[in-house]
Formats: structure tokens, C-alpha cells, sequence
């Protein structure tokens, strides 16, 4: 699976897809649509401009290219309504410049109206004043909001985020595997409709930094360790089979 080749890797299990509803690699595009390498269909749609990059931080990955581009991504809206009610967890990487960081922009937002209209249920996150804000509000109580300080490189880093608003009722994010302290939160008065990727919503601010990997899922689960392959050892693949194993590993000499 994707492995970066330096410090850090998408620490995931290598055949295990449950509970994941989107998965664009941003790797590849035909006729202005990215496809969802989930077994949900959840097909992105480039807008505005938006192209595929040869360099991601995994193969390919999305640049705006300083433009209002994006990645329209509503296909995912009804699966979405799992983690708006009960609960789930998105991830993804950005890199940008100090510029790009600066001139703030939404980076993904999921609403209960269509991209464009109005709406009141919605979980964002952009980059603002300094931080990766990350803002869930459910359509009755106040807006519950988690910032984390942006990056201070241009090196690519790891976004993620979990909501659990019908279990223990938490949410919380991490940038780069450090997670902040939970917040409470309530599940949404309304269903998803709309979902946009690399802006907040059509007529908002559209972010000048980069993006790859999005993946969302209707479980709590991390894909990052600080980490690489090489040094981390273990095991990545084991088969059992009657009186026969098959393993492949990594171990220090």
C-alpha cells in the first residue's frame, strides 16, 4: 500500500477497507472525475479548474494551483449521514507555503444543504488565523470548534479528525498523530446533502495549499505513525493456512 519512502507512512491495515466510504488517492482523473478506491462509488468531481498533480505526497495528489478550484465530493452525502449521527473519522494530508497557510482558505466541509444553497448542520475544516480550525455544529446547539496551530514548513502533514456524537459524545483532531483534548458535540438535526473538498463551500475562500489522500470513515481509526516502514520492524502481511505460514516482515540487522 502507500508508503511515503521517508520519515512517515499511512500507517493502515494493507487489505482492510471496513467502514471506509471514501478513499480518493488523487492519483488520477478521467473526464473531471477523480476515482473513490472504496467499495461506495463516491466519486469526486474536479470543479472550478482543479487538476490532478504528478507529485502528491503519494503519487499524485490535488494542487488548486492558486485558482478557485476544488473537489466536489456531495456523492459521499448519504454514507456521510453515519458519521454526522453516530460516528466516524476523516484524514488527509496538506502541504503548502507560509504564503499558502496565510491566505487561509476551507479545506473540506460536509453540509446539510447543496453546495452553494444554505445550510445548518455542517462539519468543516480550514486553515484561519494561524491554525487548522476544525468546526462541528449540529443545527441546535452552538458551534463546538478545535484549532491546532498550522504548520510552520512546507513539508506534507497529516489532518485528522473523529467525531463520536451518538456514542461517548467526543470530538476531536490530530495534526500529525498529536491530538487535541475532546469536545463534546450532538449528532445533526438534518442530513448531509452537500460536501466539498479543498474549499468551505463554493462561494467561501478556497485554499492555495495542496492536498492528497482523503479518506472518511464510519469508524475511529488512525492511519498515521511518526514512524517509517524501515525502521518501525514488525510484521506487514501474514497468511496462515493449515501447517503453512507466509510473512513479510521488516526486522533490524
Amino acid at each position: 500500500d502507500h508508503t511515503s519512502g521517508g520519515d512517515e507512512w499511512l500507517a493502515e491495515p494493507f487489505d482492510d477497507s471496513t467502514g471506509t466510504i471514501m478513499l480518493l488517492h488523487l492519483d488520477e482523473e478521467t473526464g473531471g472525475v477523480t476515482p473513490d478506491s472504496s467499495s461506495q462509488g463516491n466519486d469526486g468531481v474536479l470543479g472550478g479548474g482543479a487538476t490532478i498533480e504528478d507529485a502528491g505526497k503519494f503519487r499524485g495528489g490535488w494542487d488548486s494551483n492558486g485558482i478557485l478550484s476544488y473537489v466536489d465530493i456531495s456523492a459521499i452525502a448519504a454514507d456521510f449521514n453515519t458519521v454526522a449521527t453516530a460516528q466516524g473519522s476523516l484524514s488527509f494530508w496538506v502541504k503548502g507555503s507560509l504564503a499558502d497557510y496565510a491566505a487561509g482558505g476551507g479545506l473540506v466541509r460536509f453540509q446539510d444543504g447543496a453546495l452553494g444553497a444554505p445550510f445548518v448542520s455542517n462539519f468543516y475544516i480550514e486553515v484561519t488565523g494561524g491554525f487548522i480550525q476544525f468546526t462541528w455544529t449540529d443545527g441546535i446547539n452552538p458551534s463546538v470548534v478545535i484549532q491546532i496551530a498550522e504548520p510552520t514548513d512546507t513539508e506534507w502533514h497529516h489532518v485528522y479528525a473523529e467525531m463520536d456524537p451518538a456514542g461517548a459524545g467526543t470530538f476531536r483532531a490530530a495534526l500529525d498523530g498529536v491530538f487535541t483534548a475532546g469536545a463534546a458535540i450532538a449528532p445533526w438535526a438534518n442530513p448531509p446533502v452537500g460536501a466539498i473538498f479543498g474549499s468551505r463551500d463554493l462561494a467561501a475562500v478556497f485554499s492555495l495549499v495542496e492536498l492528497d489522500e482523503l479518506r472518511v470513515s464510519t469508524l475511529i481509526r488512525t492511519f498515521y505513525t511518526p514512524d517509517s516502514l524501515w525502521t518501525r520492524g514488525g510484521d506487514v502481511f501474514a497468511w496462515s493456512g493449515g501447517d503453512r505460514t507466509a510473512r513479510f516482515s521488516f526486522r533490524d540487522n
